[in-house]
């Protein structure tokens, strides 16, 4: 799986729900795809497949038309996946995420915590002190936990979240100098069709020269017949 296919799959999961990642995949690489079809590929319902549908939509993820079907008499939507806005939208989302991740990271590094040794409650230096050390829940005394676990395992979320928008930059990156180097070529193609037309024009014009050059002795020629004859007669 591709550095995209997996952001979009972290964002429908994350907004829809893990049952729309199907039908996700199924159009993602496609335009104007019949709910009919979409249903039939997944064996779903077409109620099922549009209230999917509708949930994208109101992430503005999906596009839609619609067409009259002239024998039923009733309406048949085709869809079609927005790419570009779902990409916006899981960077959007990943960013926000680190960005909530470092204060979580700030607060553990910083704070001290109790834990129930039943694993009930967990709380801070603060709260602590109203429940006087001890669980509400059973009653044992809290005690401190170490925090390292929990700081490693934030910073590895962020390690991880940051190396998947890094792909994606450079996978885009890549993708743009491709298409660079896709136009620069069919420029150089264009450049080179011109010049062959110029050159195709050139010639013609240089052998269009040559004919007139070769018709005009034979013009004179013919007018000098003339002017003997007439001061023969």
């Amino acid at each position: 799986m591709n550095i995209v296919d997996k952001l979009i799959d972290d964002l429908i999961l994350e907004i829809t729900g893990k049952e729309v990642v199907p039908l996700v995949n199924l159009i993602k690489n496609k335009t104007d795809v019949s709910e009919f079809k979409i249903a039939g590929k997944l064996k779903l319902s077409v109620n099922q497949v549009r209230n999917m549908l509708y949930r994208l939509n109101s992430y503005n993820l999906v596009d839609f038309t619609r067409q009259k079907d002239k024998t039923k008499g009733w309406y048949i939507y085709f869809w079609t996946f927005n790419l570009k806005l779902a990409k916006e939208l899981a960077v959007s989302m990943k960013n926000n995420k680190i960005n909530i991740l470092r204060k979580r990271l700030e607060k553990e590094s910083n704070e001290l915590y109790f834990v129930c040794p039943s694993s009930c409650v967990r709380f801070d230096s603060v709260n602590v002190m109203e429940y006087q050390f001890k669980c509400p829940e059973c009653g044992k005394i809290l005690v401190k936990e170490e925090s390292k676990k929990n700081v490693e395992k934030i910073q590895k979320e962020i390690t991880t979240i940051e190396n998947e928008l890094k792909e994606l930059k450079e996978s885009e990156e890549k993708v743009q100098k491709m298409q660079e180097r896709k136009l620069e070529k069919e420029r150089e193609k264009e450049k080179e069709r011109k010049l062959k037309k110029k050159k195709r024009l050139e010639r013609l014009k240089q052998k269009t020269k040559q004919i007139l050059i070769k018709k005009k002795p034979e013009n004179k020629k013919s007018d000098n017949q003339k002017k003997v004859k007439k001061s023969r007669k």
